[in-house]
């Protein structure tokens, strides 16, 4: 896949529900036009909704990405290549309930560590990107316990850092 086309699937995936987008393809010079609009509301969108803040877990610090809107949760971390062994993202959701997570355009193995409303650590789950094959209805993970937040790391993160269920979690902001 020529780099074109991955920009226009990345456009297209990103940018579908932004109001009074529309992506047309008609000539080189009209797609470089909407290749750089679109990537400048990409910008505009991810600057003022993409917070991060610093979560300190069983003495270890991490530089965690908040997702706390559904669109937010929702987009997760679809379409990332790599993260570093420090970086995660935090879901702050409004209540506490089973969780339900899904791998599609996320090519990271992932684990994620989710916590009660004290903040306490529950469970961990363990997510493989899906096969391009299951990409369109990629496998749907259910909690096993309710949960408030759910942290998602590298996979096997919290092994390798000696972090069982009852750890708890602060973010340095609070």
């Amino acid at each position: 896949m020529c780099i074109r086309d991955r920009i226009t699937i990345y456009i297209k995936t990103h940018l579908a529900n932004v109001p009074g987008f529309e992506f047309r393809q008609k000539s080189p010079n009209r797609w470089m036009y909407s290749v750089s609009k679109s990537l400048v509301l990409l910008v505009l969108t991810m600057s003022t909704t993409a917070f991060s803040d610093t979560l300190r877990l069983d003495g270890h610090s991490l530089t965690v990405e908040l997702a706390s809107t559904p669109e937010e949760r929702h987009r997760g971390l679809m379409h990332r290549e790599s993260l570093d062994d420090n970086e995660g993202m935090l879901f702050v959701y409004p209540d506490s309930q089973p969780r339900r997570f899904w791998m599609k355009n996320t090519f990271i193995p992932l684990s994620v560590g989710l916590f009660d409303a004290e903040r306490r650590l529950v469970e961990i789950l363990h997510l493989d990107p899906p096969t391009p094959a299951m990409q369109f209805r990629p496998p749907i993970t259910v909690s096993a316990n309710p949960a408030r937040f759910a942290l998602e790391v590298r996979q096997d993160w919290f092994a390798d850092h000696g972090i069982t269920t009852g750890a708890m979690f602060e973010l340095l902001s609070d």
